[in-house]
């Protein structure tokens, strides 16, 4: 049988990325593909290593067999050196190479890439067909002009069609994302102490993991939170750590507003998953959000600004009849635009 070689992470740690490419692997059966899974150790030196040399013997050794590669691109250098030799080789045995980005910064890691540079751009000229999130991406491969591109939205998981929408008297206001200081969680406890001073009957949850990023270290960013709390005793955030798919959709359906306040984002799944389980969103104005919330769906604030952060959530607290239109209109564009059968029928039709 004549497979598909994916190239990508497939193992925790869990980010957007990760799940939509093994949202796409599982479509699959185990028969149809080879997997060369990018974050399958610990240790970045050895996924590396293994990444490269995985990739390399299933096009040498089972190169006959294999019809399309499918990969999600990096955005950091070291990917880049996991990357660029399977290309190289890829565009050598003259296979079909289809990429999917997922985050807003390949060109600026592109034109930063150094003495990689002419790697890469060498590398993607292997890559017949790139797949991007929305029509402002498209943008990220101006570099490449044989390259075909084409907008795939990102999806919220089918289980999530499970839960029908449940009003809420009380309001829970939820940021559920890694914990990073890149993703806002500062802005958003700080905002949460502004409305803890006006509205005591509100609740704040958090879930998500600690997790590093080029701003903070996991052990900063956790030692500033657990800070920040001790310091404000009577602001009660109830922290939910890691939550599994079953919860999350409990946590999210239990919840009315949902915050992310990041600095960089491309098309997050939470965003999508909030909105399916019946949420106002409240994020930045950034990058290709404005293209996913619109007025209808939620506010846009500017990143690091925890004051308008605040009064975007307070809008939604004092007008309960704006927060059940919001919420009602985000489940029904969920259903519409941003299922998973819908996704996987798209990105499976340009695999081919």
């Amino acid at each position: 049988m004549v497979k598909i070689l994916f190239f990508g992470p497939y193992s925790p740690p869990v980010t957007g990325q990760s799940l939509a490419f093994k949202t796409v692997v599982d479509s699959y059966t185990t028969d149809q593909y080879f997997l060369v899974d990018t974050t399958r150790f610990g240790w970045r030196f050895f996924n590396t290593v293994y990444s490269i040399v995985a990739s390399l013997w299933y096009l040498w050794v089972k190169g006959r067999r294999i019809r399309i590669i499918y990969f999600t691109c990096t955005r950091s250098r070291l990917g880049a050196l996991k990357e660029i030799p399977m290309l190289l080789f890829a565009g050598f045995l003259k296979k079909k190479v289809v990429n999917h980005l997922h985050g807003f910064d390949f060109f600026l890691f592109y034109e930063r890439s150094g003495i990689l540079k002419p790697w890469l751009n060498k590398a993607y000229q292997t890559v017949s067909t790139s797949i991007v999130l929305t029509k402002s991406m498209v943008k990220q491969f101006d570099h490449f002009n044989e390259m075909n591109k084409v907008i795939v939205p990102n999806f919220y998981p089918d289980s999530f069609d499970e839960f029908e929408f449940i009003g809420h008297d009380d309001i829970a206001i939820t940021f559920f994302s890694n914990i990073m200081k890149s993703k806002g969680i500062l802005e958003f406890l700080e905002a949460c102490r502004i409305i803890h001073g006006k509205e005591k009957d509100v609740r704040f949850i958090v879930g998500g993991t600690y997790m590093g990023d080029k701003y903070k270290s996991k052990k900063e960013i956790e030692r500033l939170v657990q800070s920040f709390l001790k310091e404000n005793p009577t602001m009660k955030v109830e922290f939910k750590g890691y939550v599994h798919s079953i919860d999350r959709m409990k946590l999210l359906n239990d919840s009315s507003i949902f915050v992310l306040p990041s600095y960089s984002e491309g098309f997050p799944l939470t965003i999508l998953e909030a909105m399916r389980s019946g949420n106002a969103i409240i994020t930045t104005n950034i990058d290709s959000l404005p293209e996913i919330i619109g007025l209808d769906n939620g506010i846009l604030v500017e990143p690091r600004n925890a004051i308008s952060l605040a009064d975007a959530i307070l809008r939604y607290i004092e007008d309960k009849d704006l927060l059940e239109e919001t919420r009602l209109k985000n489940i029904n564009d969920a259903k519409m635009k941003y299922s998973e059968t819908k996704y996987i029928k798209s990105v499976r039709a340009i695999i081919g």
